[in-house]
């Protein structure tokens, strides 16, 4: 919806009449010679209907298959939008008819799952219910969470206590296996990381169950304990706070305002104040390069779509860890893998390159200077060549990967012959190294820097 809501003249949050709106829509479209344009147009006309008339699903249906007639390639953008539709009015069934849907065309979307199981609960499905927590093993952390929330909906509290004690056989004395190792290595796997973070999120839901039986120092005990230290030291190995879901800040802070633990709700405060913090410098040092931003995503987007990996949200700008990035499903395979987190990066340091070469031959060796030394006159190859080098940097400030997929790429390397392990050794660690510091900003310093020094000396 950013895309579209950059494109057009009006937002349809803003006080508009909805026949209004439509016919400006309708306007763009008959104007447009674009498959692509008419396809989004009808998806922004869905949204629209969906606002000012959110019990019709009907209305909105329609332009969601246009969509699809329009841009079959965008079938998961389209159902998902569709599903919340359904879910928003209370279609429980025909929020379970889209995902299924989806999951003929695309069966990798695990997502889907626990949406069905949410919207066959709802809908008193018990058959799809079954059915889709089949799809998980018996004692998978996922269904066992799923498990526990629609056991304390339906207030089932026997059935509560049977999830808890398959979780404390099961799961828990794996997932404390796990931490340890973590506690004593200081450094965590990726397949072990999803177990603990899978965990953990059962963890909250368990806390929940204790608060129900109104035994407050049990219930602080695990979301401190279990969901919030597994999720904070995984955060801060892998150097990645989005790993904490603000389900499992809010329990911990409730948990621990009822035990009156002041330290815990400082901890808590803490990583909401750095989360914050950390937003803010993305935010600014990705308006100063934003151009080499918009590049990199594109080319990611590019190439997320030639090796069809399923992409979540195709907003090129998000005002996180992803600005400038797009986000998508996990890669499974090692290669494509590695072609996503290098490819886009290699593409813009060539652009980059290119774009900077013939401008600092003109600024460094021939001495272009601001002002033409025999005439006086503004030199207009100055500026010229000086916005060429500002915009290079820009680019080569965007040219790493974010840091979770350069992570889940190095964690992935096992799957690869030595050969390949070998020969992509050094750019990996380069990739990682560098989506660590692109993390803080270091990129955008080191950019700002060198202009500021050049300026200085000029």
């Amino acid at each position: 919806m950013q895309l579209l809501e950059t494109t057009y003249p009006f937002d349809p949050r803003e006080e508009m009449p909805y026949d209004e709106i439509m016919a400006e829509l309708t306007k763009h479209a008959d104007e447009s010679d674009s498959r692509y344009v008419k396809g989004y147009v009808e998806y922004y006309k869905g949204s629209v209907t969906q606002y000012y008339k959110p019990d019709d699903l009907d209305a909105s249906k329609v332009y969601f298959e246009k969509m699809l007639e329009y841009l079959p390639d965008e079938f998961m953008t389209v159902y998902t939008s569709e599903a919340n539709a359904a879910f928003n009015a209370k279609e429980y069934a025909a929020v379970i008819e889209i995902y299924e849907k989806l999951l003929e065309k695309n069966k990798e979307y695990t997502a889907a799952y626990p949406a069905i199981a949410e919207a066959a609960f709802l809908a008193g499905d018990e058959e799809k219910l079954a059915s889709a927590l089949d799809r998980y093993d018996e004692n998978d952390s996922l269904r066992l969470s799923l498990e526990m929330r629609f056991a304390l909906r339906e207030k089932d509290l026997k059935k509560a206590a049977a999830v808890r004690a398959r979780a404390n056989k099961m799961l828990l004395p794996e997932a404390e296996k796990i931490f340890n190792e973590l506690l004593a290595k200081q450094t965590i796997e990726q397949e072990n990381r999803t177990k603990l973070l899978n965990y953990a999120e059962f963890a909250m839901w368990d806390a929940a169950f204790a608060l129900v039986q109104d035994d407050v120092d049990e219930a602080f005990r695990i979301a401190n304990d279990r969901a919030f230290n597994y999720v904070y030291y995984c955060a801060y190995l892998t150097n990645d706070s989005s790993v904490f879901s603000q389900s499992i800040l809010n329990m911990t802070t409730l948990s621990a305002s009822l035990a009156k633990n002041d330290e815990a709700i400082g901890m808590v405060a803490q990583i909401g104040s750095c989360d914050e913090n950390t937003q803010k410098v993305i935010e600014i040092f990705g308006c100063i390069t934003i151009a080499g931003a918009v590049v990199r995503a594109f080319f990611e987007h590019v190439f997320l779509k030639a090796f069809h990996v399923p992409v979540e949200d195709r907003a090129y700008l998000q005002h996180n860890e992803l600005f400038g990035h797009v986000e998508h499903e996990p890669v499974h395979s090692f290669a494509k893998g590695f072609c996503v987190c290098f490819l886009p990066g290699f593409i813009v340091c060539l652009i980059g390159a290119v774009i900077a070469l013939p401008a600092a031959l003109q600024l460094f060796l021939m001495g272009v200077t601001p002002r033409s030394i025999v005439s006086g006159s503004i030199s207009a190859m100055f500026y010229v060549c000086a916005a060429l080098l500002i915009f290079s940097l820009c680019l080569f400030c965007h040219a790493f990967p974010t840091y979770e997929d350069a992570l889940y790429l190095w964690e992935s390397r096992k799957e690869a012959n030595v050969a390949a392990r070998i020969l992509l050794f050094v750019p990996m660690v380069l990739m990682r190294a560098g989506a660590f510091l692109a993390r803080f900003g270091v990129w955008q310093l080191l950019a700002i820097a060198a202009v500021v020094v050049w300026i200085i000396r000029m």
